[in-house]
């Protein structure tokens, strides 16, 4: 299992990874060596590509995009492509439609970005508990939204009973799209298990549902030992709260606590993140002490909050 951690990307910003690799004693009449060139700005991708492999490119997509790329094996396999200001979600589907791969897509709540994209090698292998739940992606078509289960019990089911890493992220990945206490219920009893990766999706499913209890489950991650899953809980907070289903005072306390006290830099930055999205004014204290922190990343997130205000 292959994993990209997207980063968020401001609006209106660009970002050019361009990646040259130089034919290997090239000389007259030899062919240059393979090309990744990509843009992504504002959602619209250009791109040159000249038999660069294909996990090189959905990895830049990820990286560049904001959106985390999970690929069930290694897809080294070569891709020559030109594109211009094509949309994202259909250059991630020509790309994966085009090599006879399968995918799942998730959503940001209350944003039209992606957030999540699984690739899959044989869709034989990973055959679904529910009608449809996996569908190639047609070449040039949007991406497609996987269907949903009847029914949030049927999702707590996969979670409690099935063994195929697969299908149970897809049940996590799901239960974050719905409302209400039983989804929450199932997504809390995914984070009390002791697969690493399941918990880290339940965790950022936690955090897109504007729902008071799932703020309360994300509290208590707080305490994990496993920095990825605080700094999750961090970001989840961050956006659950600036919804205002918790009320933004009672996420900035907790996330001025977590900024001021948590040894990891990465849960820190994301607490200062969280804060400048929330604009609270009791937020502000914390950011201002954390100006001096010793971790560099950590004192530009503090910057970059405080200039929200």
């Amino acid at each position: 299992m292959v994993a990209f951690a997207g980063h968020r990307m401001g609006a209106g910003l660009a970002v050019v990874l361009a990646v040259w690799v130089a034919a290997q004693g090239a000389g007259a009449g030899e062919a240059a060596g393979p090309e990744l060139h990509v843009t992504v700005e504002q959602g619209l991708v250009t791109a040159r590509l000249r038999e660069a492999p294909l996990e090189a490119v959905l990895g830049a997509l990820s990286t560049r995009a904001g959106f985390d790329l999970v690929m069930d094996g290694k897809f080294a396999r070569p891709v020559s492509w030109t594109m211009r200001d094509v949309s994202l979600d259909k250059a991630i589907a020509r790309l994966v439609g085009d090599n006879g791969l399968v995918m799942l897509y998730a959503t940001a709540r209350g944003a039209r970005r992606l957030s999540e994209v699984r690739v899959y090698s044989a869709p034989a292998r990973r055959a679904p508990a529910f009608p449809n739940k996996f569908a190639p992606a047609p070449s040039g078509d949007p991406v497609p939204r996987a269907r949903r289960p009847a029914s949030v019990e049927d999702l707590a089911a996969v979670l409690a009973g099935e063994t195929d890493f697969g299908l149970r992220r897809a049940a996590v990945i799901d239960l974050g799209q719905r409302d209400g206490p039983d989804a929450v219920a199932a997504l809390a009893a995914a984070l009390d298990g002791d697969d690493r990766l399941i918990r880290i999706q339940a965790a950022r499913a936690l955090g897109d549902m504007a729902d008071v209890e799932a703020a309360g489950v994300l509290v208590g991650v707080l305490d994990d030992p496993d920095p990825t899953l605080r700094r999750l809980a961090a970001r989840g907070l961050g956006d659950i709260g600036a919804t205002g289903a918790t009320g933004a005072t009672g996420a900035a306390g907790v996330l001025s606590e977590l900024l001021a006290g948590d040894p990891a830099a990465q849960v820190r930055r994301e607490a200062a993140r969280s804060l400048g999205w929330l604009g609270e004014a009791s937020g502000l204290w914390a950011l201002e002490r954390a100006s001096a922190d010793p971790d560099e990343t950590v004192r530009a997130a503090v910057d970059a909050a405080l200039a929200e205000w």
